[in-house]
């Protein structure tokens, strides 16, 4: 039975029935986690991609300023405590704070998420505060590592060295992207392994905690979800999922907001083609006619020659036979005969040179064909969201059941009429 469909009286029936049975429900609270990076990463782009809140502004760990301010989104009556804490490697001073400042919220945080970005994800600065999380006392397992800001990604690509490039939320355009995504991916995790405490904790890094994702379109979110959600306490988990519920549907407008911009825009481009199409189609079919009215005039000087080669071949006939009729001494008084005038020099017409007005227009059907490409595809992952937070939502369900079955040591049936409640109980 989902929360959904689970009425009030039902709630109270089963609440009643666990008191019969001398159960105690263990208590849900929200979340809190921390996001640390540099400053410039996309921290404040993650936060509100993932939890669908304008929270904090840009900068609020500039040079100069030390506080960590505790972000706070709601919805419909539940909370996900987000801490927003700089990265190390500003200045010696700065570290010292921050040190101080992570040692007091690490330990009240239930996750932990590092925002890196290429080309070096695995810089001082981040193996600084990879150190310092893992001597606050937070296990290696427990991080995620989100990679953003792919495009900053150079490889070699067709011969051409250039930038990965991201199609929105269908991500990464090409095979080719993806395959320079992954191997960037891999070699980051392979500087982890060795750069943390000198390889000490190679073993218990593994390559899911690393997730390339686009904060700004929310390309691969799920996956970043998943793997923060994996490391959640039980007592968390129905809190975190009406925050993600509302997350995803803000990213989900947004997302139908910018393609139906686009679609507009393609539609406009469109329109403006085709005008310049007709245009264009008007001065050919002109130069056309005066292409003709050229080679009329050609074909008319063509028959006036034709017709003066013909009298020539004639005259030439005549004189052979007058020739063969004469002693070869009177052929030799003969006189040559008069030439004739050279036929009138024809009027030149000249071969079409190539128009660079319709390369321009090839040009702009082409790229409006390769834009409406990449639309198709980013409105074919916009329309995979819902499964996808499906998908996620089950997964949840599951670790609550499982979590709520170790913690009163129930059965599986009451464990998953306990989903419901919890649940529903947190939505206000």
């Amino acid at each position: 039975m989902s929360a959904e469909n689970m009425t009030d009286q039902e709630v109270e029936k089963f609440l009643e029935m666990l008191r019969q049975r001398g159960v105690q429900l263990p208590e849900q609270r929200k979340p809190n986690i921390v996001i640390c990076g540099q400053t410039g990463v996309g921290k404040t782009t993650t936060i509100n991609t993932l939890f669908g809140r304008e929270v904090g502004a840009v900068g609020d760990f500039s040079r100069g300023s030390v506080t960590d301010t505790l972000y706070e989104w709601e919805a419909h009556g539940q909370y996900i405590d987000i801490v927003d804490l700089p990265g190390l490697g500003d200045t010696p001073k700065n570290d010292r704070e921050y040190r101080e400042m992570y040692r007091r919220r690490v330990a009240e945080a239930d996750g932990f998420l590092v925002v890196v970005n290429p080309p070096r994800p695995f810089n001082s600065a981040t193996k600084s505060t990879v150190d310092l999380l893992i001597s606050c006392g937070v296990a290696p397992e427990q991080i995620v590592f989100a990679y953003n800001r792919l495009e900053s990604i150079t490889t070699l690509i067709e011969g051409e060295r250039r930038s990965v490039r991201l199609n929105g939320i269908a991500g990464p355009a090409t095979e080719a992207d993806r395959e320079a995504v992954e191997r960037a991916r891999q070699a980051f995790y392979q500087d982890l392994c060795e750069g943390i405490h000198g390889g000490r904790y190679r073993t218990r890094f593994s390559l899911d905690q690393i997730v390339p994702y686009d904060a700004l379109h929310g390309w691969n979110i799920f996956v970043l979800l998943g793997q923060v959600v994996q490391r959640l306490p039980g007592e968390t988990l129905a809190s975190w999922d009406k925050a993600v519920s509302r997350g995803v549907q803000e990213l989900q407008e947004r997302e139908r907001e910018q393609q139906l911009a686009e679609r507009e825009l393609l539609l406009r481009r469109k329109e403006k083609l085709l005008a310049q199409e007709k245009k264009a189609l008007t001065q050919l079919a002109r130069r056309l006619t005066q292409r003709a009215k050229k080679l009329d005039k050609r074909a008319e000087e063509l028959a006036e020659w034709e017709q003066e080669l013909t009298e020539r071949e004639e005259a030439l006939d005549e004189r052979e036979r007058r020739l063969s009729l004469t002693s070869s001494s009177q052929r030799e008084k003969t006189a040559p005969p008069e030439r004739s005038s050279r036929p009138q020099r024809l009027t030149p017409v000249s071969t079409p040179e190539p128009d660079p007005v319709e390369d321009d227009l090839e040009a702009e059907r082409r790229s409006i064909q390769e834009d409406e490409e990449r639309l198709k595809e980013r409105e074919k992952a916009a329309a995979e969201i819902p499964r996808q937070h499906e998908e996620h939502k089950v997964t949840v369900r599951e670790r609550i059941k499982n979590w709520f079955s170790k913690a009163v040591k129930v059965g599986a049936e009451l464990a998953g009429r306990a989903v419901s409640y919890f649940l529903q109980a947190f939505s206000g």
